[in-house]
């Protein structure tokens, strides 16, 4: 079996998994955006999915973990990456320029 099928399955599990413990919604589908990678020494990929379906649910949070989150219009998550509120710039660059 190829495996960049099998690295796009772990990390498609990976967003469905995420999604129900830190939003509390489940998946019902997905569309890659994008892949930021960290370099050629470090592994620290970070994969962009846009998920336009979805059921909305409980959280189930890890014990000690805090995740509060919110749903923003296009406009406000652009303005929030141009004035450094979203300050992690990979994604920030990928927000910007998939609502482009």
């Amino acid at each position: 079996m190829d495996n960049s099928f099998l690295m796009k399955s772990a990390i498609e599990k990976a967003v469905t998994r995420e999604a129900k413990e830190e939003i509390g919604i489940t998946v019902q589908d997905m569309k890659h955006i994008s892949t930021s990678a960290c370099g050629a020494t470090i592994i620290w990929d970070l994969h962009y999915y846009e998920v336009s379906d979805y059921m909305m649910g409980e959280q189930e949070l890890e014990d000690g973990e805090i995740i509060t989150y919110d749903f923003y219009d296009s406009e406000t998550v652009r303005q929030r990456c141009l004035d450094g509120t979203i300050d992690e710039e990979r994604s920030a660059i990928i927000l910007l320029k998939y609502l482009s």
